[in-house]
């Protein structure tokens, strides 16, 4: 923490041993990992009952600090609603403050709008962008998302204040009295609306309602039966209950945010093994403990058992959790997914197109469900690796080492060679440099680089291969490795590096925390199978010399396309 001008350093005394004492943020910190094992932020919040949560009344926590300074007092744009965040009283201070200094003044952009000046233009297009941007990287989040004016009373009060206000004449909707021929706004809007609506972006509002949720549609829907017919319905809550009264294995515990049958809102715990999870509907009616009653593939229920080794409940083929679409293997405690894809019935004859996994992955997203994806190759070929990566996501690594206690070296080709290939879920492949950390003589984790098959990218250097030892969580180890590769990508007259990170074996958070710029995103990728082996999908192309396109190749070598995710795009320059 940089110093404040005008005032002294304040010395940080350990409140867990009278040894240490420093005027240095960044000692302290140290001290508590190699001393305590604990982190100041851990520390904090239990001596002071913490973490701070938003002093708007969203109840999400704020953004940690320091030690000295412990968390924001509230979450970014948050303080921006002064009623909630300071009170009545307080914000008609600030209020009546603020007017007094603006009196007799007007603000540059008053009466300008995007549409007829460029300044505000340029600043809406930038602010938009920024804004997309937290949004997707989870860092601003709508306090109010999945809430309803009957579940919060926040929403409640503003909801009765705004019908109140337009009531009263007191507000007015700025379309009032515009048309699409009047008002270019409105035409905009309105076309926007249209197209939204031709991508199925948006949803008439009669879809998946029933007469429950809106009188206009009883006469419509009269003769329906809205189970059947619509796969979206509403019931209420004593319709919920009723349904499932006669469940004898899944018992319902409590609804939240119900919005229709096909959204998980449902706690429910079975009466046998006490398993808990969030579903559907749909799900709940099924009266199914998959804990209980574990069904899929062979291959599919080994790594459920190792995970349940571990200490973990993991279900089998859940569904309602991410939708229609269902989880192989689910582990709630841990929001982590794992996806068995057996070459038979996940290839393209098999019905799994292009955007079939993907799909699933941006699924599990969007609810904050970490998916693996585990070819059954992968698992029979190389479980050990598989194995190591799932106690990776579930905590349970058994060795931990910090990547500044390591010694940097130079690889050699044949040490490269049994490292990826011991260590790498894809093996060993062709590279000009490797580089290393060692922790008491042992290789822990390696980065090699190479040049790229794109032409486009011929100014740089492609990152190979990445990983560490197997069991082994070398922290910071790619943050090291990847400024120690740069260092040499520069030396050799390159302009940086480019990487490749298949996401269906994680998010890429570990390459944006290690000064890795996210720069796009490739199509999903595919391989070969005979659906007993996987083969790389330049194995099989179009001969130009028997004038035989790729299709008719794979037609002659009996083998279908399957289908994997999108690879991240990363730089660093």
């Amino acid at each position: 923490m940089p110093a404040i001008q005008g005032k002294k350093l304040s010395t940080i005394k350990c409140p867990l041993c009278d040894q240490f004492s420093s005027k240095r943020i960044t000692t302290f910190d140290k001290h508590l990992i190699d001393s305590h094992n604990t982190t100041s932020q851990l520390l904090w919040d239990k001596l002071n009952d913490g973490p701070i949560l938003c002093g708007c009344g969203c109840k999400s926590v704020t953004t940690w600090i320091s030690w000295l300074q412990g968390y924001s007092t509230a979450r970014k744009g948050h303080n921006a609603n002064i009623v909630a965040y300071y009170g009545e009283e307080k914000a008609k201070e600030i209020s009546e403050r603020r007017n007094a200094k603006l009196r007799g003044k007007a603000g540059w952009s008053r009466g300008l709008t995007k549409e007829n000046d460029d300044r505000i233009m340029c600043m809406a297009k930038a602010i938009s962008v920024g804004r997309k941007k937290s949004f997707d990287e989870g860092k601003i989040k709508i306090w109010s998302k999945g809430l309803t004016k009957n579940t919060d009373e926040r929403l409640a009060e503003k909801t009765t204040k705004q019908i109140k206000g337009f009531k009263s004449g007191k507000y007015v909707a700025w379309t009032a009295g515009l048309t699409e021929e009047s008002d270019e706004r409105v035409r905009i809007k309105n076309d926007q609306l249209r197209q939204r609506y031709a991508n199925n972006e948006l949803i008439p509002w009669h879809k998946g309602k029933t007469k429950i949720d809106d009188p206009r549609l009883t006469k419509i829907w009269t003769s329906r039966d809205p189970v059947k017919e619509y796969a979206h319905v509403r019931w209420s809550n004593e319709e919920i209950e009723k349904q499932l009264q006669n469940n004898t294995q899944v018992a319902l515990e409590s609804i939240e945010n119900y919005r229709n049958d096909r959204k998980p809102a449902l706690n429910v715990r079975c009466r046998s093994c006490n398993w808990v999870a969030k579903v559907t509907l749909v799900f709940a009616r099924n009266d199914r403990c998959p804990d209980c009653e574990k069904i899929g593939s062979i291959g599919q229920t080994q790594i459920t058992n190792y995970v349940e080794s571990l200490g973990f409940k993991a279900g089998q083929n859940i569904k309602g959790v991410i939708g229609r679409s269902e989880l192989d293997i689910y582990v709630p405690a841990k929001k982590f997914a794992i996806e068995f894809n057996g070459l038979y019935y996940h290839n393209e004859s098999a019905g799994k197109d292009s955007n079939y996994h993907q799909n699933k992955t941006n699924s599990c997203n969007k609810l904050g469900i970490t998916l693996l994806h585990v070819f059954e190759d992968e698992w029979y070929n190389k479980p050990h690796i598989i194995k190591s990566i799932i106690r990776h996501r579930l905590g349970t690594t058994n060795e931990k080492i910090n990547a500044r206690s390591c010694e940097m070296v130079n690889v050699i080709k044949e040490e490269r060679a049994q490292f990826f290939n011991d260590n790498h879920l894809d093996g060993d492949t062709h590279a000009e440099h490797t580089i290393g950390l060692k922790y008491n003589n042992r290789l822990v984790a390696a980065i090699s680089l190479r040049k790229p098959f794109h032409k486009k990218h011929s100014e740089k250097l492609e990152v190979a291969r990445f990983c560490v030892v197997l069991d082994t969580n070398v922290r910071g180890a790619l943050n090291k490795l990847s400024n120690a590769a740069l260092k040499l990508t520069k030396s050799l007259n390159y302009t940086g590096m480019i990487s490749y990170v298949d996401c269906r074996l994680g998010s890429g958070n570990n390459w944006k925390n290690s000064s890795w710029n996210l720069v796009g995103e490739t199509d999903e990728r595919f391989w070969w199978t005979d659906c007993h082996n996987r083969f790389n999908r330049f194995k099989f192309k179009a001969d130009k010399s028997r004038n035989m396109s790729e299709t008719q190749i794979a037609e002659e070598a009996n083998v279908v396309k399957i289908w994997g995710c999108k690879n991240f795009i990363f730089e660093m320059c």
